[in-house]
């Protein structure tokens, strides 16, 4: 499943079904004593699975002939600047370890300002640690919505190499540096450097 990111207003206006990697919210009402965790639930269930996008700020309504969520406009909402510093102090408090990527992009539309999260897929599992509770949850995003994982669940997707594998492989695909990998018994080991990669010799070029 390819994610589904955003970030221009043609983007919003594509984005018209709820999917895997595509989930709508009205609003977040940050004043809320809930609204963190509720949040980082919504965007932990992309790092846990194939990555996706959330679009903060766009209504969402049940299509009766195809029982599908759709877009159904923009919504007014909380100063864009305020809630994005929000949502990043939402991450950084519940979500372990904080430091995925998860570009929060603020698209502005003729109708409104959406924002965008888009969240890839994390080779490392995304834990959502309450710190006052000593509680530790793990979302995932299924056809059903969120779904949270029981330590069976959790302990396959852990040792599932064929997620970690698919992952890796795309992160040299898109040219982010690192080594070249050979799987060797469902793990990584080192074997060198492809073109582009690791050490330069004194002439600037790839050693």
């Amino acid at each position: 499943m390819v994610p589904h990111y955003v970030n221009t207003a043609s983007d919003v206006i594509a984005a018209v079904v709820e999917s895997l990697v595509l989930d709508f919210k009205e609003r977040v009402d940050h004043q809320a004593p809930t609204a963190a965790r509720e949040f980082c639930h919504d965007v932990a269930q992309f790092a846990n699975t194939d990555g996706g996008g959330l679009l903060v700020g766009v209504i969402e309504k049940l299509d009766p002939v195809t029982n599908l969520k759709k877009a159904g406009g923009i919504a007014s909402g909380a100063d864009p600047d305020e809630l994005k510093a929000w949502m990043e102090q939402a991450i950084a408090n519940y979500l372990v370890p904080s430091t995925f990527s998860h570009p929060i992009v603020p698209v502005v539309t003729p109708r409104g300002t959406v924002l965008a999260v888009n969240i890839p897929a994390s080779q490392h599992t995304v834990y959502l640690w309450d710190r006052a509770q000593h509680t530790m949850e793990v979302v995932r995003r299924t056809s059903h919505g969120k779904d949270w994982m029981n330590p069976d669940d959790l302990e396959r997707h852990m040792m599932n190499g064929s997620r970690a594998t698919r992952l890796r492989i795309e992160e040299v695909v898109a040219g982010r540096k690192g080594p070249l990998v050979e799987i060797v018994g469902g793990a990584f080991a080192p074997v060198g450097y492809g073109e582009g990669f690791g050490p330069t010799a004194p002439n600037g070029a790839p050693q």
